[in-house]
Order: C-alpha cells, then sequence, then structure tokens
C-alpha cells in the first residue's frame, strides 16, 4: 500500500500534497523528511517524534541534528546506526558532515581537528 501512495505522490508532486497524503496514509517518517528537505526543522522534528525508532529514522534523525547544530547529537545518532549495520552509506556521510562542521579533516593517511 505504502508503494501506491508513493507513486501517486510522484504524479502530484507540490509539497503540500505529498506531506498530506503521506499524513492519511499514516507515514509519520515519510511526513517528516518531506518537511526535512523542505527545510521546515520544526515540523521535521514534531514528525520524526512520532515515527518509530528505526536505521531509517535515525539516519534522518541525524539530518535533523545536523541542520539544527546539534553536531554531537549527529554524531550519536550516526554512531548507533553504524553499530547497527556498518552497510548504511547516508550515516557514514551525516558522520562525516557532523565531523567537518567540527572541524575535523581527514585524507587517505590521517584524521587531524583544523584550528
Amino acid at each position: 500500500m505504502m508503494r501506491t501512495v508513493q507513486l501517486e505522490i510522484i504524479a502530484d508532486s507540490s509539497a503540500a500534497a505529498i506531506t498530506s497524503r503521506l499524513e492519511a496514509a499514516g507515514d509519520a517518517h515519510g511526513v517528516a523528511t518531506a518537511y526535512l528537505f523542505a527545510g521546515d526543522t520544526r515540523q521535521a522534528s514534531a514528525w520524526l517524534a512520532r515515527a518509530p525508532r528505526s536505521p531509517e529514522t535515525d539516519i534522518d534523525r541525524a539530518a535533523l541534528a545536523l541542520e539544527t547544530g546539534a553536531l554531537e547529537q549527529a554524531l550519536a545518532l550516526a554512531a548507533e546506526v553504524l553499530e547497527a549495520g556498518p552497510d548504511r552509506p547516508e550515516a557514514l556521510w551525516n558522520q562525516a558532515l557532523a565531523l567537518e562542521k567540527l572541524g575535523f579533516s581527514c585524507d587517505e593517511d590521517s584524521i587531524s581537528l583544523k584550528w
């Protein structure tokens, strides 16, 4: 059923239509993701609070934390996801962004802190 809703959403791509259809389908994570992509961190946070914990929602919680400047929270969430399964490129990306924003840089041979 979720796939049908997602395909319908593609046909009508207005933000309001997307969020209302996802909400009607009971997809709190989908609504949160739509708000996150739209840059509405307040609504994204509210909807992520309704979504059950999973690696997918924690990846988006980390992205939200990055957007709001909660870098340590973003790192902690990314670490939890990667502990559960290291095959999560989105979690690695969130982790790298948080480390970069904290002033860390890396190359093939080392990791350093920029001052």
